[in-house]
């Protein structure tokens, strides 16, 4: 960010002015807005955090949620073919 002088002042157009502060403005809402971004995903991340600890100590099957199994063994695991 450049200081200009107050001669600089005069000579400046009173568009290019408001092209300046126009672009300032653009400039600090996308921070604000990847500020928030950010806020979310972090929110999000404590949720799903949260969760996993909670079906943990709950021992509960991890997909289908069910008490009695581990994910594992449950049977609405979608079974991937691979080496045994």
């Amino acid at each position: 960010m450049t200081v200009m002088k107050l001669e600089d002042w005069v000579k400046v157009d009173v568009d290019e002015i408001r092209e300046r502060w126009v672009k300032r403005k653009r400039e600090l809402e996308e921070i604000e807005k990847k500020a928030e971004r950010d806020e979310k995903i972090e929110i999000r991340k404590k949720k799903k955090e949260e969760k996993r600890k909670r079906v943990i100590r709950e021992r509960r099957c991890f997909v289908c949620r069910i008490f009695g199994h581990m994910a594992r063994y449950c049977r609405n695991r979608e079974e991937k073919e691979g080496l045994v």
